[in-house]
């Protein structure tokens, strides 16, 4: 009796995906027929900026999540491991609106201090807002990948002279690197769509509905919601194409955290 249901289940999934890509690429395609290069040069300036702001969540939370899962698979007491582990998997499941929140309220306005015009570079500053959040999801990820390496492999590191920082650095790191790697991806497709932390910061710092040359492609498509779209003169079709773009960037994110995701020969 289980088999069948599972097939039906599982089917339906199916059915569900295949008409939801078919439904957002016509109403894509159908739109930027009639809106020739407009629709083009909107979904040009939002893809820069998620680009842009997950570049710079990417390039403040890796190195950051990086020595912190090494220090924690390599060096961390089991006393240690055992009072941080569980706070870091705390920190990992906070709802995002808190960091958000948090980064606007605390961490933004310190920083300010040190950046003059930090409040001005709206990607800049929800990217910096962004690492906090995938900081503790790297780390975690990372920590496993770091753990999943044999044994023998440090032995041998140590057998033949090299120090325990050495072995972690130049035997653990590249060993993992391939699940590493993935996730970084992994981090990154929840940079990109994330929608509460960039709309938190935009609010604070451009009070009122920030442009669109300020949003992200998540925010665009949460900001303009349909029911909202026809009132402030935003075409419901330019709402498909952003969400057509951040199926593909899904995609494309998934398919390559799943073909690093496997342990280095």
């Amino acid at each position: 009796m289980l088999r069948p249901l599972l097939l039906v289940c599982a089917s339906l999934g199916i059915v569900l995906l295949v008409g939801l890509v078919a439904v957002f690429v016509a109403e894509s395609v159908a739109f930027v027929r009639l809106s020739g290069g407009v629709a083009f040069g909107t979904l040009a300036t939002l893809l820069g900026n998620t680009l842009l702001t997950t570049a710079v969540a990417l390039v403040v939370a890796a190195p950051v999540g990086l020595l912190a899962a090494l220090y924690l698979s390599e060096f961390a007491s089991a006393r240690m491991r055992g009072f941080l582990d569980p706070l870091l998997r705390f920190l990992a499941r906070v709802p995002p609106i808190v960091y958000g929140y948090f980064a606007v309220s605390t961490f933004l306005p310190a920083l300010g201090t040190i950046v003059p015009g930090l409040h001005q570079q709206y990607a800049l500053s929800a990217g910096i807002a962004l690492a906090g959040m995938i900081v503790p999801n790297f780390l975690e990820h990372g920590r496993a990948a770091m753990d999943a390496i044999p044994e023998h492999l440090r032995d041998g590191a140590r057998a033949l002279g090299a120090g325990k920082f050495a072995t972690a650095v130049f035997v653990v790191v590249p060993a993992a690197r391939s699940r590493l790697l993935a996730a970084l991806v992994l981090a990154a497709s929840r940079a990109v769509g994330e929608t509460m932390i960039v709309l938190v910061v935009l609010s604070a710092w451009a009070p009122g509905r920030a442009a669109t040359s300020h949003h992200t492609l998540a925010t665009y498509f949460a900001q303009f919601a349909p029911a909202n779209a026809n009132a402030d003169g935003h075409d419901v079709g330019m709402l498909f194409v952003v969400g057509s773009a951040l199926l593909v960037l899904a995609f494309v994110l998934d398919g390559l955290r799943v073909s690093l995701d496997k342990p280095d020969r």
